[in-house]
């Protein structure tokens, strides 16, 4: 009896407010490229991992293939350590720079907060 009631709340969830969620496609990181490229600006790629320990680079492989995809060479790469108020580590800030040209700019951001979950 139980699972015949949640049959049908499980099957109609989803968002329900117009005013909350916007439920429109996504174009694509190649279409997204395009329009910050007219605008002279950098696609901003976040990567953030989920639970467990990673170490720093733990999505070069995604970026690489993103790069390939989109025919981008990286042109620049930085890794920054981020410290909390008496200098331990919370977590470190890789960033990538892939290019094709003058226009074509995808900036990829990996944030591992590993650190910040050791005890």
């Amino acid at each position: 009896m139980l699972l015949g009631l949640l049959i049908p709340v499980l099957v109609g969830a989803g968002c329900r407010s117009t005013k909350t969620c916007v439920q429109t496609p996504f174009p694509g990181l190649a279409a997204e490229l395009k329009q910050a490229n007219t605008n002279g600006a950098w696609l901003r790629l976040l990567i953030i991992h989920g639970m467990s320990n990673h170490t720093p680079g733990y999505s070069s492989n995604f970026v690489d293939a993103i790069g390939r995809k989109l025919k981008l060479t990286q042109t620049g790469i930085n890794l920054a350590v981020l410290t909390n108020s008496t200098a331990e580590v919370n977590g470190y800030l890789s960033t990538v720079e892939l290019t094709r040209g003058a226009t074509n700019k995808l900036r990829a951001y990996e944030l591992t907060w590993s650190p910040a979950n050791l005890f």
